[in-house]
């Protein structure tokens, strides 16, 4: 068949492009050939070329916790019941902790399929250059956004694959801020050798990539629709599209305390949990110590704890503790210290597996990758057997290839939705696991069934080393629905052909 361009070059156009007049082209099958979009009028490679949205729409719900404000918190916030007394100091909060909300964008198949993706956002936006918690106007703005642009520009459009839509939508281009604006538009799309992210594009006030969360959303409800289409398991989707191995494997497990940090210890050891217990350290004067003695008596505590409750003798977790960069404001930022210390703790836990996530802050995304690089060859050095963990300030793909080629962490955390597009998250995981670093696939008590269940099929897909249990902090609730999710998967691919 002969290539030919479309009608109209894509690259820059305004909003008066017309979308009506592609009704019946393949929207989703495009190549690049200089600046210009040319759909692959053949598509022999895809088995997605009858699929066809014929429909969107949105519906506002709740998250799977609450946001909260980590700057007040880490300054001492006042607790008053659940909730902080103390006003907020980042932007975009309306107070230090707010209620989690979420926005389902829902994609209606030509077939009778439907395809879900929830928008959300992490317990702990707005630092780290991450997206800050959505209000329920913002939601409202952005399920209007949904309903009308992004409806307009999916309805009657064939999906060719996953990747290749997943890609439109991240280089896909609004004319505004879609929290701050009453009316936003889609202007076009923009050059983009991999994603937005890439340094070749630079957003204008007028000319702005999706937010993160959004891509998320629409990213899952795209492969859901697929998946459901085809009558295969989202897992299935992802395997076949990136060329990875169906022989499917568990996933290592990591339940999260949240702040019933001890009473959910127990919780985690009667249900074999693989990795345990987060912790959520996020306060030195409470939680670290200024010698670090209270965490020291807590790591205690967790070893007592399993080897006075685990079922089995040979039960052993890893132990992974999220601690919000508290251990480096504790010894004063100096990671000589800091490596000390560490030292000491893998003295009380001699025959347990560490892992400290965001053991210090840099203060910036340099300064990030510059301590995080120091502090790990400082363990090296000392023989120390301690993982550290890269979670703020490596956000995206390019980020996290910045912190692999610095040999600046052991594991990476790649988070939900913090990263992006759902495709996104499958690059990221295949980039770390081609640099032998461990790929954990995280995310947030933030979140919600719909995205828990997404991020598991990714995980299980491409043989990620860790996935979060979410979403909540009750710890039963999410262990259930990703244990539970990841076991019908095993059954599922077993069962069916291949």
């Amino acid at each position: 068949m002969p290539r030919r361009t479309l009608p109209k070059d894509l690259v820059g156009v305004t909003h008066g492009w017309g979308l009506d007049s592609f009704s019946g082209q393949n929207f989703f099958n495009f190549y690049k050939e200089g600046e210009k979009y040319m759909p692959n009028w053949s598509n022999k490679s895809s088995k997605n070329s009858h699929i066809r949205v014929i429909g969107v729409t949105a519906v506002i719900g709740l998250a799977g916790f609450f946001c909260d404000d980590q700057s007040a918190i880490a300054k001492d916030a006042t607790k008053d019941g659940f909730v902080y007394a103390t006003p907020p100091v980042t932007p975009g909060f309306s107070a230090t902790r707010m209620a989690g909300r979420g926005l389902s964008v829902i994609l209606f198949g030509n077939d009778g399929a439907v395809g879900v993706g929830d928008l959300l956002t992490v317990q702990y936006g707005g630092v780290a250059n991450r997206e800050a918690p959505y209000s329920y106007d913002d939601l409202t703005k952005v399920k209007r956004f949904v309903e009308t642009e992004l409806s307009q520009f999916l309805t009657n459009q064939p999906i060719a694959s996953f990747r290749e839509a997943s890609r439109m939508i991240s280089e896909l281009r609004t004319s505004g801020d879609l929290r701050s604006e009453q009316s936003v538009s889609i202007v076009g799309f923009d050059k983009a050798v991999t994603r937005p992210y890439d340094s070749e594009v630079r957003e204008t006030a007028n000319r702005r990539s999706l937010p993160t969360a959004l891509r998320f959303a629409i990213t899952s409800a795209i492969l859901d629709l697929i998946a459901n289409t085809n009558r295969e398991l989202m897992a299935t989707t992802i395997a076949r599209e990136y060329q990875a191995d169906t022989a499917f494997r568990r996933v290592s497990i990591f339940a999260q305390s949240g702040d019933d940090r001890y009473l959910n210890i127990d919780k985690m050891i009667l249900k074999e949990v693989d990795a345990l217990p987060h912790g959520l350290i996020n306060n030195v004067s409470s939680l670290v110590g200024k010698d670090g003695s209270i965490f020291a008596d807590y790591l205690r505590f967790v070893i007592s704890r399993i080897e006075h409750l685990r079922p089995r003798e040979d039960y052993r977790p890893t132990l992974h503790f999220d601690v919000y960069g508290t251990f480096g404001a504790a010894f004063g930022g100096s990671t000589s210290r800091l490596a000390d210390y560490l030292a000491s703790l893998k003295e009380i836990s001699p025959t347990y597996d560490l892992r400290f996530e965001h053991p210090i802050d840099g203060g910036s995304f340099e300064g990030q990758i510059e301590v995080m690089a120091r502090l790990k060859h400082l363990l090296r050095d000392k023989g120390v057997d301690i993982k550290i963990v890269a979670d703020e300030w490596c956000n995206d793909v390019s980020d996290i290839a910045a912190f692999a080629d610095a040999d600046a962490a052991d594991m990476i955390h790649i988070k939900s939705p913090d990263l992006g597009g759902l495709d996104e998250m499958a690059e990221a995981t295949l980039a770390v696991k081609k640099k032998d670093l461990q790929a954990y696939l995280g995310g947030s008590c933030n979140e919600s069934d719909v995205s828990a269940r997404a991020t598991t099929h990714l995980a299980v897909a491409l043989g990620a080393d860790q996935v979060l249990a979410k979403p909540g902090m009750g710890v039963d609730e999410g262990l259930m629905l990703v244990r539970n999710e990841m076991e019908r998967i095993m059954a599922i691919a077993k069962f069916s052909p291949r």
